[in-house]
């Protein structure tokens, strides 16, 4: 669709990437309470973060007057890198409806999408979940929580926002391409073990070779409590004010 096509390259200049679907594709993969209220060839796109997202997007923004301590940080750089995508000349007379991994719905603990499933049907990064016949083959395993891998990154990504364009469609024969499926089948239960109890080692990250990987400033800062990030923040801030 020429509208990503034209946003595409703001997104990669950030650090960013950003793959379309359809709704329907979504909306054929989640149970009700998660389908999203839109036509089914209604167009959306979703933004992943990859590894150079910190420093083309994330600490750039910190020298700004744009971000205050009233909320994540990373998650108001973000905001306003997809507040800039909407003012874009592709989009800014389009209505454009945003949605944001961390959101819920009002008053309960409900995400307002999936975003590992959005990314899923985009062909962003293979969804690898818990099936039945992983846990029969297991009667003891525990329910486990699911983790995208990218084909190129591996899991040194993030999903981050949907933005879905109420009045744009996507042509009715165009059919969703899933991702590549990276991780071998003998190697899948190992993902979702480390995904779901190391995650902090950052281990099943690897589990395909990546491209690039988070800086070490990256991973320093996620792996901070956000209560203790300030004297990383102006760390970061101050590096970033040398170079």
């Amino acid at each position: 669709m020429e509208i990503f096509d034209q946003i595409s390259p703001l997104c990669i200049n950030k650090g960013f990437q950003l793959h379309h679907f359809k709704v329907g594709w979504y909306n054929d993969q989640v149970a009700e309470v998660f389908k999203l209220p839109y036509s089914y060839d209604t167009a959306a796109a979703i933004i992943l973060s990859l590894p150079e997202m910190f420093e083309l997007n994330f600490v750039p923004f910190l020298k700004t007057s744009h971000w205050n301590n009233g909320s994540d940080p990373l998650d108001q750089s973000i905001a306003h890198f997809v507040n800039e995508l909407k003012q874009s000349t592709a989009l800014r007379d389009e209505t454009v409806d945003t949605y944001y991994d961390y959101e819920m719905v009002g008053g309960t603990r409900r995400p307002r999408i999936l975003v590992q499933t959005a990314g899923h049907v985009a062909g962003a990064a293979y969804f690898y979940q818990q099936s039945a016949e992983m846990l029969a083959s297991d009667p003891k395993q525990k329910k486990l929580f699911g983790v995208g891998i990218h084909p190129d990154y591996g899991g040194w990504f993030a999903f981050r926002s949907v933005l879905i364009l109420p009045e744009k469609t996507l042509p009715p024969k165009l059919k969703m391409s899933e991702p590549p499926d990276t991780v071998p089948e003998s190697d899948q239960i190992k993902l979702l073990e480390m995904f779901n109890y190391s995650w902090q080692t950052g281990e099943y990250r690897n589990i395909v070779e990546p491209k690039s990987k988070y800086s070490q400033s990256q991973i320093d800062y996620f792996n901070t409590p956000p209560k203790d990030r300030n004297p990383l923040i102006e760390k970061l801030i101050q590096e970033g004010n040398m170079t």
